[in-house]
């Protein structure tokens, strides 16, 4: 992208309003803009730019703030050629640890036999960081420095991954609940995030009367009637950017929305991402974390994750108007 033309973001916000002004950065951050000076901040003038910084300037106004959007030409003091580097620079920055992580990533896969548990490991992995490099790809108008290396790299281990599948297809298929009764459901020993919430979703929305089974080896060949989930090429786990409960949740079309909701913090919690970004997830995952350490028995700490998620889900499923959107999501540009 060459541009000369650029739209300015100036604003102001009361003192004493530190939580409003880390809100207002991080949206900042999710526009792609860099910071000119203190306050103002900077995209290449286009249409979908100013769609970006319009509901920000929209944010601050309502919230007692003063913001301002023009769209400016430089004449003195920096140059668009400035601008650029700055935007180059920044980018290359954010390039860097994705770069590092897929390098690791890399590394792992790099032998000719990788075991289950690392495959498994880099495919819990891979999701966030891709989805990170694209999102960073789609904000980077000048084509950084760190841009071809990274999505080399991202390539070269999403080909490696496939090419330790073993015919994974990657896809989420659509399945019906009737073959899904009375099963004996298997997963990883000392379960945690994924695997409690993706017990709770089979046992209140998906089996009628099923057996939960806990191994330690992800080798785990199943017997019949048995379903593996958040296992290495279980019926049920990881693919892409979809945690475990995720894939459950779309398989089975389980579309009301405070699963919906649950689906948006566990993922964050497992991937230990932001995608979501829901200010439940860091309770929740504490009380997850204290019900683990409390109980080292697999099936006592389903048991009391069950309670927590149905008081959960009752509480979203109660005040459904507070929780009618992804509150602060990635996705939701306003």
């Amino acid at each position: 992208m060459k541009s000369d033309k650029w739209l300015l973001l100036m604003h102001q916000i009361p003192p004493k309003q530190d939580s409003f002004r880390v809100k207002i950065w991080r949206l900042v951050q999710k526009s792609g803009a860099i910071q000119l000076k203190s306050s103002v901040y900077i995209l290449p003038f286009n249409s979908e730019n100013q769609r970006k910084f319009e509901p920000i300037v929209q944010e601050i106004n309502s919230s007692q703030g003063d913001a301002f959007l023009c769209h400016a030409e430089f004449l003195k003091g920096i140059d668009h050629k400035e601008i650029i580097e700055k935007f180059n620079q920044d980018r290359s920055e954010k390039y860097q640890p994705l770069a590092e992580e897929l390098l690791l990533l890399q590394k792992v896969l790099s032998p000719a036999e990788v075991s289950e548990n690392d495959l498994m490991e880099v495919e819990h992995s891979i999701g966030k960081v891709e989805r990170l490099v694209k999102e960073l790809n789609e904000v980077d108008y000048f084509n950084s420095k760190g841009k071809e290396p990274t999505l080399k790299l991202l390539k070269d281990v999403l080909g490696r991954i496939e090419s330790h599948r073993k015919g994974f297809n990657g896809k989420v298929l659509k399945r019906d609940l009737a073959s899904y009764q009375k099963r004996i459901w298997v997963t990883r020993n000392q379960v945690h995030v994924d695997r409690l919430a993706s017990a709770w979703l089979i046992t209140r929305f998906i089996d009628k009367k099923p057996t939960f089974k806990f191994v330690k080896d992800n080798h785990y060949k199943p017997a019949k009637n048995e379903v593996r989930f958040d296992m290495f090429e279980g019926e049920f786990t990881h693919i892409g950017d979809l945690c475990t409960f995720e894939v459950l949740m779309e398989s089975f079309q389980l579309d009301k929305a405070p699963i919906k909701v649950i689906s948006e913090i566990i993922h964050d919690l497992d991937l230990k991402d932001t995608k979501f970004n829901r200010p439940e997830t860091a309770g929740i995952g504490m009380v997850i974390s204290s019900l683990v350490r409390a109980d080292e028995s697999d099936e006592k700490r389903i048991q009391r994750a069950n309670s927590l998620f149905d008081d959960l889900y009752k509480t979203i499923d109660t005040n459904r108007k507070n929780y009618s959107g992804k509150a602060r999501s990635k996705k939701n540009k306003s």
